[in-house]
């Protein structure tokens, strides 16, 4: 009676605190696509942003990542501006300053939600077979050091597996 009463009063706590952690998720993503098409792997996805939880200093970097069981393959990543990290960053490229990893999009963040369709074709691997979409977020500020998830401990609630 015991063990079943506790099951339920965890499975009521889940119910109560994953919407309430998912509403304070600043990116959402849904993989509409991810399968082989002869020898290509094809990558459909959407990625909604709250652009209101990006400050105008920092930057938010979103990594997809191809992982199954036995290896990963990271995607070109997706950066997201605040107002003025996007100038410093439009100064750095008009200068030539800029060493960056390839990108599939460098955006500035608006006050809303931005949406960002997430279409890519990649050479077919068979580790890929079984893969899953993963897409890892990078919060970083001015003068702050980058980190996946800014130095906290513990599991990343971030990390969204699709």
């Amino acid at each position: 009676m015991k063990k079943t009463m506790k099951i339920y009063m965890a499975a009521a706590l889940l119910a109560v605190v994953s919407p309430a952690i998912l509403a304070q998720a600043p990116v959402k993503v849904v993989c509409n696509e991810l399968k082989q098409k002869g020898n290509e792997l094809v990558i459909d996805a959407v990625i909604t942003v709250d652009g209101s939880r990006i400050k105008s200093r920092d930057n938010l970097s979103l990594t997809p990542v191809l992982e199954s069981a036995s290896q990963k393959e990271g995607l070109p990543s997706i950066l997201l501006n605040g107002r003025i990290s996007q100038k410093v960053y439009d100064r750095e490229i008009a200068l030539n300053n800029l060493q960056d990893e390839p990108r599939f999009l460098v955006v500035q963040a608006g006050k809303s939600e931005s949406v960002i369709n997430y279409k890519t074709v990649i050479p077919f691997e068979p580790w890929m077979k079984d893969a899953r979409f993963v897409l890892i977020p990078n919060m970083c500020g001015c003068g702050k050091g980058c980190s996946a998830r800014d130095g906290r401990q513990g599991p990343d609630p971030s990390r969204q597996a699709v």
